[in-house]
């Protein structure tokens, strides 16, 4: 059911919000959690569903983008969504145009490149590597939905829906830990 669904990544993107900005030091009204992404790409792709083909459709394509910018992984997250869903029945491509999308986006390519034209590029900073490592960890994640061989696996969604705002919690914990640590060492 599309609407329980929906209502269950709400409740538990909205019980992970708070965890999420103490883990990354966010501002907590406009940095939202994954959970909130796989939301938006789901209303994406129910709107794709119900609207494809008429000019309504694109009607709200602006709202989602702009939407978009405000959860985790950006426009390139919900993008990858709705990529999936629309490229589900495609073979290898329904993995190879996502993956395309997540290097490039991740990695920052396009703008190092740019970088590297107009002579601003800063060379191989901490920054560059982080660059990197995330469009590497995409690849390995997409490799992984590669080999999905189409069968259900356990059902272990509550442990799922459980553990993300758990595990924020627990890294939030010692970010604070850790901070509070420092700050009696240096006194």
């Amino acid at each position: 059911n599309f609407w329980s669904y929906f209502r269950r990544l709400i409740i538990f993107a909205i019980i992970a919000q708070i965890p999420f900005a103490f883990a990354f030091t966010s501002i907590v009204l406009m940095d939202f959690n994954i959970l909130f992404s796989i939301a938006l790409g789901l209303l994406l792709i129910k709107w794709y569903d119900t609207k494809w083909g008429s000019w309504v459709f694109w009607l709200l394509i602006p709202v989602f983008i702009v939407a978009s910018l405000f959860v985790q992984f950006s426009i390139a997250g919900v993008a990858m969504i709705f990529l999936f869903y629309v490229l589900r029945n495609h073979g290898k491509w329904r993995i190879i145009i996502p993956l395309i999308v997540s290097f490039l986006w991740f990695t920052e390519t396009i703008q190092i490149i740019i970088e590297m034209v107009s002579g601003t590029f800063e060379g191989f900073t901490p920054h560059f590597f982080y660059r990197t490592a995330m469009g590497v960890g995409n690849i390995v994640a997409l490799m992984l939905l590669f080999a999905y061989n189409g069968q259900r696996g356990r059902r272990m969604k509550w442990f799922f829906y459980i553990f993300y705002p758990l595990h924020l919690a627990i890294l939030a914990l010692f970010g604070i830990i850790f901070h509070l640590g420092l700050r009696l060492v240096f006194i």
